[in-house]
């Protein structure tokens, strides 16, 4: 009888053991899952983002603006621009971009300010391209350093005290903040 709630007390045990083994592994599956996804949507915004500042990098702003239609290609950018900052506010490990794609819409904004009360617009234009120009660089390094791995993504991007939104932050202060 002893021997017999022992073996009953052995089974239930070792069964209660894989039953709970069989949930964890479930669990870390719908979790890498869920890990993946959200890499996956870094990624996709990122290159998104790279696509589109591509073919703003060849606009001549000061003739756009001047159009006809100028109006309507300030508003597309200031539309594009801020779609940009909400989608990158949901990313925690590049807060700098928060901050850059604002100044770009002010810049476009100004731009058009200085170019209907006839103003010189180098140094705007000029601050345009640099903001771009540092998005670009940096998107570019994450796309070359994370490639396909959608777990990298989301590691690295996923929080603000990784080492990539570190060296980024350091890269922000350095390029566009001292650089002014």
């Amino acid at each position: 009888m002893k021997m017999k709630k022992k073996n009953i007390f052995i089974y239930l045990s070792l069964s209660l053991l894989i039953i709970s083994l069989i949930v964890n592994y479930q669990l870390y599956q719908e979790n890498r899952e869920f890990i993946s996804r959200i890499g996956s949507n870094y990624q996709s915004i990122v290159r998104n983002t790279l696509f589109k500042l591509d073919s703003y990098s060849s606009i001549d702003w000061e003739e756009t603006l001047q159009q006809e239609d100028g109006k309507v290609f300030l508003a597309q950018y200031t539309n594009r621009f801020n779609t940009f900052q909400k989608e990158y506010s949901y990313i925690p490990g590049l807060p700098m971009l928060d901050t850059v794609f604002p100044a770009i819409v002010d810049d476009v904004y100004y731009l058009e300010k200085a170019i209907n009360n006839y103003e010189k617009t180098d140094d705007l234009v000029d601050d345009m391209n640099t903001n771009m120009l540092f998005i670009q660089n940096v998107l570019t390094d994450l796309e070359d350093e994370f490639g396909e791995d959608s777990i990298k993504w989301y590691k690295e991007l996923s929080s603000s005290n990784s080492e990539t939104a570190k060296r980024f932050l350091e890269r922000y202060n350095e390029e566009l903040i001292r650089g002014k």
